[in-house]
């Protein structure tokens, strides 16, 4: 895990070596150098016409302190302290706080627990057949009578899929999920990125290894299926963070087309890639950029061809994009996101919401991301009308809420402040 202390050793002669050295041997080089061309580019003023806009200089609430979150009618305590949870056909599939092992069933505002597991859940999927439902090393399909199997072992015990953004099914049925994990060893990053699919609805999977013939060196970030482009999307981390479209039933293999197999949007890393967040809005895809304490960016596009670019102004724009979902109430679609970053407090945290499509953003919580963690409950299009979040809090004391946002009370306040 990246910290302070150890952006501060990078001062020291002794320690920058050994980081040059690390950075050439763990083929990080195009990456630092992508890194070093953002930095003069912005502090030039290269993107001044490509910012990301803010609809508000200040933000709804500056989370300075747990008492400075109260006082805000549209944000309230939420009854059931929700660790992970999955909406699926107006219900909730979720642990909690106090119980992280146990996988519970919320309806009408009452939970009912399924199963408990050895250890706490990671991840959660639904569809409308099944229950998906992933713990450290091993992921496990819950059916329609709540028996519980184990379908799929990892290929290390800290491996999982990542909540949100790791599980997806294609228009044929087709379940995918994307291997993640941090895993030093023999004084380098173990291979995990693996690809895993299954045609039967989950009970066996096949796995594709195409990534570390690439030359991939850790993880898969997101793997997603595009309704508006019907096509597969993939993102790898670390070392070459790369974007990869897939049209056709050949996951095992890369190719020059979309058509025939795995196709590489981006050939050279200063091109940008490996997001960490996708959502869909009507006519464009848009991602959300993984580069901690960097330069991160906002990327529109319509045909996965051409790519529009929004760069994250200070004081956010070291923070990455944790998360990003779309959600709707009425006839209003919004976007939320959550730019975060754990090191530094000069890198502000961000949740901010889109009400056009991703063209403008109001600041919602403004946060230290180095003693404070928000991290977005909801997944993208099921559970309408509130948002969900749970913040811990650190630092002279501990605290840890989940909390609500009536979607509607939200879009009220937005429109007062306009008018």
């Amino acid at each position: 895990m990246l910290t302070l202390k150890y952006y501060n050793n990078l001062l020291k002669p002794k320690y920058l070596l050994q980081f040059i050295y690390d950075v050439i041997k763990t083929g990080k080089l195009s990456e630092l150098t992508s890194f070093v061309i953002w930095e003069i580019s912005y502090r030039l003023g290269f993107y001044k016409n490509s910012l990301l806009k803010f609809n508000n200089h200040q933000s709804f609430v500056n989370l300075k302190s747990y008492n400075s979150i109260s006082g805000h009618h549209w944000l309230n305590l939420s009854k059931h302290k929700w660790d992970i949870f999955f909406s699926h056909n107006q219900m909730i599939l979720g642990n909690t706080i106090e119980s992280p092992n146990k996988l519970y069933l919320s309806e009408n505002g009452e939970i009912t627990e399924i199963y408990e597991f050895s250890n706490p859940i990671e991840a959660i999927y639904a569809d409308k057949f099944s229950i998906f439902v992933c713990i450290k090393g091993a992921m496990f399909k819950v059916n329609d009578e709540l028996k519980v199997k184990e379908v799929l072992q990892f290929s290390t015990k800290e491996s999982i899929f990542r909540h949100n953004s790791g599980f997806t099914i294609d228009e044929a049925g087709t379940l995918f999920v994307g291997e993640y994990a941090n895993v030093w060893k023999n004084n380098s990053w173990q291979f995990v990125a693996y690809l895993y699919y299954s045609r039967d609805g989950g009970d066996s999977w096949i796995k594709s290894d195409f990534l570390e013939n690439e030359g991939i060196n850790k993880h898969i970030h997101l793997v997603w299926w595009s309704k508006l482009l019907k096509l597969l999307v993939l993102t790898d981390g670390d070392n070459k963070k790369k974007l990869w479209v897939n049209k056709s039933q050949n996951y095992s293999s890369v190719s020059e087309t979309q058509d025939a197999g795995w196709y590489d949007c981006t050939i050279n890393h200063i091109q940008r890639g490996g997001y960490t967040a996708a959502v869909e809005v009507d006519e464009c895809i848009l991602f959300g950029s993984d580069y901690q304490g960097g330069t991160n960016c906002l990327i529109s596009t319509k045909d996965m061809k051409n790519f529009d670019l929004q760069i994250i102004p200070n004081p956010y724009r070291g923070s990455y994009f944790h998360e990003m979902v779309t959600l709707v109430t009425g006839k209003r679609k919004l976007i939320i996101a959550n730019l975060k970053c754990i090191f530094s407090s000069k890198n502000k945290s961000l949740l901010m919401t889109s009400l056009d499509d991703g063209n403008s953003w109001f600041k919602i919580i403004e946060y230290d991301g180095t003693n404070t963690k928000i991290r977005i409950l909801n997944n993208s299009d099921m559970l309408n009308d509130t948002l969900f979040m749970r913040i811990d809090f650190e630092g002279d004391i501990y605290k840890s809420d989940v909390y609500k946002i009536e979607l509607e009370h939200l879009i009220s306040f937005i429109s007062s402040l306009r008018n």
